[in-house]
């Protein structure tokens, strides 16, 4: 359960923007996985008595760095937009921000839900001011259930990406 003040008001204002979605306007969820590893692991085959073998992974592995991956779920389309950065700050959000508007129409409003990491809030007036067409919507805190984008997010983690293996080119 979530101690956050204002978290019915919050909820509410994302609840609402699912439910009935502002006309002629874009609706964004957006978040980032933090620290995605590319992993080369070593892969064995155990040969039973039987005649059968099974194939799995070793512990071993090597290590091809880790990205930040932002992502950003179109509501209304389901179309996921994506931008890997090699650190997660307010900075890195603003750019991949930055592209997401650029894709649309100057006149056109664009909601987005973030949730309330320090670097999603609007302790950036000045790029606020230059994009009055963007508002910002936040889930309450312990609240990311309510971001359409974790949803995405856990099933890539779950079901592409858990014990992937990537080998450096």
């Amino acid at each position: 359960m979530s101690t956050d003040p204002e978290f019915a008001p919050e909820a509410d204002d994302v609840g609402g923007l699912y439910l009935t979605p502002p006309k002629n306007a874009v609706m964004l969820c957006v978040d980032e996985e933090p620290s995605l590893q590319a992993l080369e692991r070593a892969q064995g085959r155990l040969h039973l008595p039987s005649g059968r073998a099974l194939t799995g992974f070793s512990h071993e592995y090597k290590r091809h760095g880790t990205t930040r991956l932002f992502a950003a779920l179109e509501t209304a389309t389901g179309l996921v937009k994506a931008g890997h950065y090699t650190r997660q700050r307010g900075i890195e959000l603003l750019d991949f921000m930055n592209e997401l508007i650029a894709e649309c129409d100057d006149e056109m409003q664009v909601h987005v839900v973030l949730d309330n990491l320090s670097a999603h809030k609007p302790q950036y007036d000045t790029w606020l001011r230059r994009h009055p067409n963007v508002h910002l919507h936040f889930t309450p805190t312990h609240a990311s259930w309510l971001k359409q984008i974790e949803i995405w997010l856990s099933i890539l983690s779950r079901h592409a990406l858990k014990g992937a293996r990537f080998a450096k080119p």
